[in-house]
C-alpha cells in the first residue's frame, strides 16, 4: 500500500516535470533535447505508480488522469519537434486511448482536436487511408466539423480529386503551426 504523503509528492513532482518539459521543449527558448528525454521518461516511469491510471482497479482520481494527459499531449508535440515520426505515432496512440478511456472523468483537453487533427494529418502524410477512415469514424459529425479535424477532412478530399492548388493553399489556412510538420513533407 502507497502512503497518501508518498502519492500527494508525486503528484507534485509530476505537475513540476510537467512544467519544466513544457519550457524545456520549447523551441523559441532553445529546446534541451537530453533534458526533454529524460523527464519525458520520468514522468511516464512515475505515472505507472499512479493508482488511479487503467488498467488500475482503483477508482479514478482526475488529478492522476490530468497528468497523465498532459503527459502525452506533450509527448506527442515534443516527438515532432524532434523529428522521431514513430514515437509520435506510438504517443498517439496511447493519448487516442486515454482520451476514450478518461472521458467519464476529465472535461475534453483543448489540446484533443488539435493533436487528433494532427493525427488524421500524419495518416493522410502516410497515406495510411483505411486507418485514416477508422480514426474519422470514431468522431462524430459535429466533431468532424470542428475546424482542427475538418482541415484533414477537406486534404483528404483534396487528395482524392487531384486539386493540388488547393492542397498548397491549405499551408496558409493551419489551425495550428505544427500541421505544417506533415503538410511540408506532403508537398514536398
Amino acid at each position: 500500500v502507497i502512503n497518501a504523503e508518498y502519492m500527494g509528492g508525486l503528484i507534485k513532482d509530476c505537475e513540476k516535470s510537467i512544467v519544466e518539459l513544457k519550457y524545456q521543449c520549447n523551441l523559441e527558448t532553445g529546446m534541451n533535447i537530453a533534458r526533454c528525454d529524460e523527464l519525458l521518461i520520468n514522468l511516464k516511469l512515475a505515472i505507472t505508480l499512479l493508482p488511479s491510471i487503467p488498467p488500475s482497479t482503483t477508482p479514478p482520481n482526475a488529478l492522476e488522469y490530468a497528468i497523465k494527459r498532459e503527459t502525452l499531449e506533450t509527448a506527442v508535440i515534443y516527438a515532432l519537434k524532434k523529428d522521431h515520426i514513430e514515437d509520435f505515432e506510438g504517443n498517439m496512440i496511447q493519448l487516442r486511448a486515454f482520451y476514450n478511456e478518461s472521458k467519464n472523468v476529465l472535461p475534453n483537453s483543448e489540446n484533443k482536436y488539435g493533436l487528433i487533427g494532427l493525427y488524421l494529418l500524419y495518416l493522410i502524410y502516410k497515406n495510411r487511408t483505411a486507418d485514416y477512415y477508422t480514426e474519422l469514424e470514431l468522431l462524430t459529425l459535429e466533431e468532424q466539423k470542428n475546424p482542427f479535424i475538418s482541415i484533414a477532412v477537406a486534404l483528404e478530399q483534396h487528395f482524392v480529386d487531384g486539386n493540388y492548388y488547393k492542397i498548397l493553399n491549405t499551408k496558409q489556412t493551419v489551425p495550428l503551426p505544427i500541421y505544417n510538420y506533415f503538410l511540408d513533407r506532403m508537398v514536398d
